[in-house]
């Protein structure tokens, strides 16, 4: 901390106090389940598998000062899934993109890109992309 605060006085740049790491990854669901995303505010990234929130790996370390971290997400392409698009947030809140068919038969599908960056110089730290696939129940 103190190193970074004579880094400040003099004008330095600072650079993000923990690691962020995301990768690619996919999300699908059947028989009307969620596909999707989750960025917790406890430093972990989880994404759903049938429905079911699987914990994937951490997307800071060390896991502290998360809302020092901001998200965004873009739709690339596809159906738009729940979440908030275009728009920088704060990680100290849990963040999540979802998708569900409840129409038989349907298969919902999209791409989205996340980043996140460090709020004390603006710099992306790390992004990713996520595919979703979501199929409805059975007719």
């Amino acid at each position: 901390m103190f190193l970074r605060l004579i880094a400040a006085a003099m004008g330095g740049p600072l650079g993000a106090p923990s690691t962020v790491s995301i990768s690619n990854n996919t999300s699908t669901a059947n028989k009307g389940n969620t596909a999707g995303v989750i960025f917790s505010s406890t430093g972990t990234f989880y994404r759903y598998l049938h429905g079911v929130p699987i914990e994937v790996s951490k997307w800071l370390a060390p896991q502290v000062d998360m809302g020092d971290y901001e998200i965004r997400a873009t739709l690339q392409s596809g159906d738009t899934p729940t979440g908030t698009f275009d728009t920088w947030e704060a990680l100290d809140t849990t963040r999540s993109w979802e998708l569900t068919s409840s129409t038989p038969e349907e298969v919902l599908a999209s791409t989205i890109l996340i980043e996140i960056r460090w709020n004390g110089n603006d710099v992306v730290q790390d992004s990713a992309t996520y595919t979703f696939t979501a199929s409805g129940p059975a007719a």
